[in-house]
């Protein structure tokens, strides 16, 4: 989902990015997303890279787009 929201801030497509923003942030998809932050944010980040649990891009965009980690 982080890469729809980077391709539609990188296409200008806000509506989409918004919706895509909502979309993470709804109720079943939060838990995930507190994971996903925890993990990539965490000192063991590199091992979910190597292992295949987190995709590199990801952190890419997070670091790109910052205001992402305050989402919930």
């Amino acid at each position: 989902m982080l890469r729809y929201y980077d391709d539609s801030c990188t296409r200008g497509d806000w509506r989409r990015a918004r919706k895509v923003q909502e979309d993470i942030c709804q109720e079943d998809f939060a838990s995930v997303f507190v994971w996903f932050i925890r993990i990539a944010t965490g000192p063991h980040v590199a091992y979910f890279i190597e292992s295949g649990y987190l995709d590199d891009r990801c952190l890419s965009i997070l670091e790109k787009y910052p205001d992402i980690k305050g989402w919930l």
